[in-house]
């Protein structure tokens, strides 16, 4: 099957992504990872080299490694090295920094071209909170660890009710302490299906979304950089409100973008559960070729064309409604609720 022109030019952009391991040293309440898990699967090394070997010989040149923890993975670095002997150009990394020692540090950084980023929830007394004791201290060596040899850093935030009071000090304080670091990346707390702990009163309501934007477009502005992961609607409140400060951010399911999970599903997002088949030699390209993935990223002409805002996200680049886990309201969508506010 022939992959669409406009998906095939896309491939050459995005990153092909691979959950490695559903196993972490962190026990994070809202992870949905690992929600409903009873075992915790991880690809194998030949499976994972059919997967980096396909995805080459389609167009993919950039690599994204995610979790549970990568590190805990036991082929990580031996496959990372052969990556880039295939032909990717750049690898990017999730973790949570509580593995990475010098050793690691140095081979991550002797492979070349690896980005990481390492997760914070905000200041200690928040992020054991949700992370368990003394994750901070173990997470924020790792960064320190990481910018020492040399590796570029970024600190993945997700960002609840609670750390909205102290997210402006929490993000100077980081700085401060870490001045190398590329950006904080804000990420909104969501629930998924099956998830261990009902933290529903952690969820951002639209006027706590607002006060989030307001907050980061600020920081911007005072020579922060912070940035939203895959979140669109920020894109479209910072425009509607004039806040050009705030960088724009794609949104979560995009052309060429494809999720391989540790148990084989493809999805076309992390944090989305619905599966599109499993993996199996020529699965990658059958997907991108599918009229269901075609539906999957085209823009949604239900739901926003009856929607008065949708100029204003066609703009901004948004082109579906805001997924139903920001807030576990599905009645009206979160987006629509968050513009009725702003506007």
């Amino acid at each position: 099957m022939n992959i669409p022109q406009d998906i095939q030019k896309a491939i050459s952009k995005e990153s092909l992504s691979l959950e490695v391991t559903t196993r972490c040293t962190n026990a994070c309440s809202h992870c949905f990872a690992r929600a409903g898990l009873e075992e915790f699967p991880e690809l194998d090394h030949e499976t994972a080299l059919s997967i980096l070997g396909e995805g080459q010989s389609i167009g993919y040149r950039h690599l994204h490694i995610t979790g549970g923890e990568p590190l805990f993975w036991l082929p990580l670095f031996e496959v990372l090295k052969e990556a880039r002997t295939m032909g990717y150009e750049s690898i990017f990394m999730n973790t949570n920094g509580t593995l990475i020692d010098r050793q690691s540090a140095q081979r991550l950084a002797a492979i070349g071209n690896v980005t990481v980023s390492i997760s914070l929830q905000g200041p200690p007394s928040i992020n054991d909170a949700f992370r368990g004791s003394e994750a901070y201290q173990h997470s924020s060596v790792g960064i320190k660890t990481a910018i020492d040899a040399g590796i570029p850093v970024h600190i993945f935030c997700v960002t609840g009710k609670s750390l909205l009071p102290v997210l402006p000090h929490f993000i100077g304080q980081t700085f401060s302490i870490y001045p190398q670091l590329i950006d904080i990346t804000l990420i909104q707390l969501i629930r998924v299906q099956n998830d261990a702990y009902d933290i529903s009163q952690e969820l951002l309501k639209p006027d706590d979304f607002l006060s989030l934007i307001k907050m980061a477009a600020l920081l911007n502005l005072f020579g922060f950089p912070v940035t939203f992961l895959e979140n669109p609607l920020a894109t479209v409140v910072a425009h509607i409100s004039g806040m050009s400060w705030l960088p724009p951010t794609p949104s979560l399911i995009r052309p060429g973008k494809l999720f391989i999970m540790a148990d084989l599903r493809i999805t076309p997002a992390h944090s989305i559960r619905k599966s599109m088949g499993l993996y199996s030699p020529g699965a990658l390209s059958h997907i991108l070729s599918s009229n269901e993935y075609r539906h999957v990223i085209d823009e949604n002409t239900q739901i926003c064309s009856a929607c008065s805002h949708v100029d204003a996200c066609r703009k901004a680049g948004m082109l579906r409604p805001s997924e139903p886990f920001r807030d576990m309201m599905e009645d009206i969508p979160f987006c629509k609720r968050v513009l009725d506010l702003c506007v």
